[in-house]
């Protein structure tokens, strides 16, 4: 590698070493240079670590300084700015030029906020133009993804000049707006694909790219900035110019359009990476692509350090360098491959095969880390969306530029447009309809396989070797780590009665493990947020590593309990439901029914007195009872009790059970009189449960409530906490405290992790 790319790989492995979070964010990125890096080291490396040492010192101090930065508006209820686009039903980026007097929440910086209406308005104050003067009054939420500020009151003032940032801002949410009145129900799809802009877009045909692995053309990287590039280049050699000329002038007009929409990471890496090659080729110098690579990552991340940690930047660098080091002697071998079926393979198709795998490839751990999938069609996808996709952009681009001259012509060139954009749409859903055509991984198994792909790297630099050898090396290193990953998670849990209390917000979710490594699992949380990938209780346990549920119990058919039972039932192997087979006629409940059908799973009714053991872990039901429950019995009321029980280690399981059926199930409990060790305590905590001759009699030690952050209903009460503080209970909670682990002996000690 070129001294420029290995400056950029120092200095961001400083940033990394600044911040613990940023280093387990940026890990897969940390593995792909470690495979991409040269195999030797050149004696100038060797030479030179002082040099390398002070650039990732600089790093260090980045990555520090940027840790010493407030957050953006953090802790503030009122803040002023901008829209950066319209705001829709999803999260709308906005500029904060100003919050509440005497506060120390940055400004000046961009965060995310939530609305609740369609597309052009905003928690009904009707439609709100980006780049327009407002003010947000709302309160802070916590999500996987970081805080994000829900508003709850907009006003908004005159919107004045702003100068020449906002004027371009109106003048791209104009485009937008001519867009969707040029393609209609494509208007959103258009957008994305040629404005960066994706507010608008269906969340659902969203998740359709994302689980087809196609979601890559949605956001404008190299292939549109080729695109762009390509066109002009085009239209500057037919006017004669000279190639030097037309590319460096062709390189400037890329460089107005990446900033015309924003300087998206990956476009600005695909522009940065064109501008210096057309530079070189300018002033008739070789072509350093790794050079350029490298040159545009670390000016990048000189300009903002906390790029390193965004799942985009990674994609983006990783992507071009697995084109960079793998395409050509992948191509050799498709071509050779391919030779064998074909006299003589087309080229167009032997690149478009080469870049789609090795792109995929390199892109693999970092897709696998953070989104705890693999899509299977990925590849395949592409290739056959691809050709539409540079058919709708340039096409979509010319239409726009029509629209104000010849608005005629822009309308008819839109509808030849519109075909290959509804080829788009429909190839990705009927993807996105195979059930392979994802695949869920867990984080722990990729951490693995990048461990030991990085182990059998490094080893392989140690001996002479062919290509072949140091590849076959790394395979089985990767391969070894794998197949050692299972055998770990099972022996870690030999003997041993294992709970984990998901986070999952306002709803339950219990995995519970047995010493065989069998699970059962209690409830399934409230619905997912669509577009946001898998449920969170699917990824939840497929980071656990389960494969099959013997058992999946839904205490009782509300929504915060059941909301994710069809993702369950879709997504592993289930054994049996069991609830308390309630008589009602919910949406969410009648679906689970059919969910269940369909994959030929097992209903049975949970009555009281009902035992039965798994792998020396007895389970017996406490409620409800043998009568037929009544069609107006309240949902709560319902609710199964279970007490889980392994040697001299019990868990009381009371879903939302009200006191009244608490006390009912007091008899059952006698033997455990002051001796409980874990109670998941009743409706999150609420003042209906949890009754006092319950928490008396057991004296439980560990007392876990499931509640999402900021909840509306007020959970946890404070008078169920003081219960329980009264008996000396130990409480962990899912809102403060993440997924909370129980790992229980049969001799009734325990250990307790958390996990945010």
């Amino acid at each position: 590698m070129p001294p420029v790319a290995n400056a950029a790989l120092a200095y961001a492995a400083g940033i990394a070493m600044a911040d613990p979070r940023a280093l387990l964010a940026s890990a897969p990125l940390v593995a792909v240079a470690v495979l991409l890096a040269p195999i030797r080291a050149s004696w100038r490396l060797k030479r030179s670590w002082p040099v390398w040492a002070a650039i990732a010192l600089a790093g260090i101090a980045s990555g520090l300084w940027v840790r010493s930065l407030p957050p953006c508006a953090a802790g503030l209820e009122e803040i002023s700015g901008r829209f950066l686009a319209a705001p829709g039903d999803g999260p709308t980026p906005f500029f904060v030029e100003a919050g509440e007097p005497g506060t120390t929440g940055a400004t000046d910086c961009e965060l995310r906020v939530f609305g609740n209406n369609g597309f052009g308005t905003y928690l009904g104050a009707g439609p709100i133009g980006a780049g327009h003067p407002v003010t947000l009054v709302g309160d802070w939420n916590q999500g996987r993804a970081g805080p994000w500020f829900k508003s709850e009151r907009v006003s908004s003032a005159d919107p004045g000049s702003g100068g020449l940032r906002w004027t371009i801002v109106r003048w791209r949410a104009s485009l937008i707006e001519r867009v969707h009145s040029l393609f209609g129900e494509n208007g959103a799809l258009a957008s994305a694909l040629i404005l960066a802009r994706r507010e608008g877009l269906d969340p659902s045909l969203r998740q359709a790219f994302a689980d087809t692995g196609t979601a890559h053309l949605l956001a404008i990287s190299g292939f549109h900035v080729g695109v762009v590039f390509g066109l002009c280049l085009g239209m500057l050699r037919a006017a004669k110019l000279s190639r030097r000329r037309a590319s460096v002038t062709a390189a400037l007009a890329t460089w107005a359009y990446v900033g015309f929409i924003g300087f998206p990471d990956a476009a600005t890496r695909a522009a940065a990476i064109v501008a210096l090659l057309a530079v070189q080729r300018s002033l008739g110098r070789p072509q350093a692509r790794w050079g350029a690579l490298g040159a545009t990552g670390l000016v990048l991340l000189a300009l903002d350090p906390s790029r390193l940690e965004s799942v985009g930047f990674q994609l983006s660098f990783a992507g071009a360098a697995g084109l960079l080091a793998w395409s050509r002697p992948t191509g050799r071998w498709i071509d050779k491959a391919l030779g064998r079926a074909i006299r003589r393979p087309p080229r167009f198709l032997v690149s478009a095969l080469a870049a789609g795998t090795t792109a995929t490839a390199a892109t693999l751990p970092i897709v696998a880390w953070h989104f705890e999938q693999i899509a299977i069609l990925g590849i395949p996808a592409t290739l056959v969306v691809t050709p539409f996709v540079a058919v709708a952009v340039p096409g979509a681009i010319a239409a726009l530029a029509l629209d104000p001259l010849a608005p005629g012509l822009a309308a008819a060139l839109a509808g030849g447009v519109g075909l290959a954009l509804d080829a788009v749409r429909l190839t990705i859903e009927a993807g996105a309809s195979l059930s392979w055509a994802t695949v869920w991984v867990s984080s722990g198994a990729v951490a693995v396989a990048a461990a030991g792909a990085a182990s059998g790297a490094a080893l392989a630099r140690r001996f002479r070797a062919g290509r072949r050898s140091r590849a076959a090396m790394v395979a089985a290193w990767s391969l070894s780590a794998l197949l050692f990953w299972p055998l770990l998670m099972s022996w870690s849990g030999r003997g041993s009665l294992h709970v984990y209390l998901l986070d999952v917000g306002q709803g339950d979710a219990i995995a519970i493990r047995t010493p065989r490594d069998r699970w059962l699992l209690v409830d399934a949380g409230p619905p997912g947020r669509i577009g946001s990938g898998p449920h969170p209780v699917v990824r939840e346990l497929r980071r656990l590593g389960v494969r099959r549920i013997e058992t999946l119990v839904l205490t009782h058919p509300d929504l915060d309990h059941i909301g994710g039972a069809v993702a369950v039932l879709e997504g592993f192997q289930v054994g049996e439901v069991l609830d308390p087979a309630a008589p009602v006629g919910r949406p969410a409940y009648l679906e689970t029914l059919r969910a269940a059908r369909r994959r030929g799973v097992e209903w049975r009714r949970a009555v009281a007195g009902e035992r039965w053991l798994v792998d020396d872990v007895e389970f017996k039901i406490l409620a409800p009872g043998s009568e037929p429950i009544a069609a107006d019995t309240e949902a709560n009321a319902s609710s199964i009790v279970l007490l889980a029980s392994l040697g001299e280690f019990d868990l009381l399981l009371t879903g939302d059970a009200p006191r009244e059926v608490e006390r009912r199930a007091l008899p059952d409990l006698a033997r455990l009189a002051a001796s409980l060790e874990v109670l998941k305590v009743g409706h999150h905590g609420s003042a209906t449960s949890t009754d006092p001759l319950l928490t008396e009699l057991l004296l439980p030690e560990l007392a876990l409530l499931s509640l999402g952050r900021g909840n509306r209903y007020g959970h946890p009460a404070a008078d169920v906490l003081s219960r329980l503080s009264s008996v000396g209970a130990r409480t962990y909670r899912t809102d403060r405290d993440g997924t909370v682990t129980v790992r229980g002996r049969p001799d009734g000690g325990y250990r307790v992790r958390t996990r945010r």
